[in-house]
């Protein structure tokens, strides 16, 4: 008979997948930057579709630093 052994999770995740995995921080900070979207969109319910892409374009640069989110030729966000 095989004797399983149960791991914790930090001994269970592959060492480079662990190194990707958020901390707690991070968390934070993403909820607090989701939560501000979610009340600008509701806030701006009324307002046209211009308004709402600019503030999925401005979530968008907070949560993915570095990165250029614009419109390509036709093609939106």
């Amino acid at each position: 008979m095989v004797e399983l052994k149960l791991l914790d999770i930090k001994h269970a995740i592959n060492k480079n997948v662990s190194t990707l995995v958020p901390v707690q921080d991070e968390k934070e900070n993403f909820i607090d930057k989701i939560n501000k979207f979610i009340k600008e969109l509701t806030d701006g319910v009324n307002k046209n579709e211009e308004f709402q892409k600019g503030v999925f374009r401005n979530f968008l640069q907070n949560v993915i630093p570095g990165k250029q989110v614009n419109t390509s030729e036709k093609i939106d966000l």
